[in-house]
C-alpha cells in the first residue's frame, strides 16, 4: 500500500528512482491507506482499507465517491461488493 504526490521532484538520481518507485506503488495500489491521500486530483481513486470500500474523488475534486464495499477473490463477492480479481466479466 503506497500513497504518493504524483509529483517527481528535481533531484539527485538515487532519490528521483526512488520518488519514481514510490509513484509506481501508489498507482499499482490504488493509493490504498488508512486515509486518503493528502493531495488529490479529479477521478482519483482511492482503497479506504480502514473501511475496506474503493473510492473515486468526485469531478470538482471537493469530495470522495464511494463506489461499493471491495473484497479479494479468496474472501468471494456478495450483492453490492465490487470484485478486485480477475473474476469481472468483460
Amino acid at each position: 500500500m503506497s500513497q504518493h504526490d504524483y509529483v517527481i521532484n528535481n533531484q539527485g538520481f538515487p532519490a528521483t528512482r526512488a520518488d519514481l518507485n514510490a509513484l509506481a506503488d501508489a498507482i499499482k495500489t490504488v493509493n490504498a491507506g488508512a486515509s486518503a491521500p493528502s493531495v488529490t486530483a479529479p477521478f482519483m481513486p482511492w482503497y479506504d482499507t480502514t473501511n475496506g470500500v474503493l473510492k473515486w474523488r468526485n469531478q470538482a475534486n471537493s469530495g470522495w465517491i464511494t463506489e461499493g464495499t471491495a473484497k479479494y477473490k479468496d474472501h468471494g463477492t456478495a450483492a453490492g461488493e465490487m470484485p478486485l480479481n480477475s473474476d469481472l466479466t468483460a
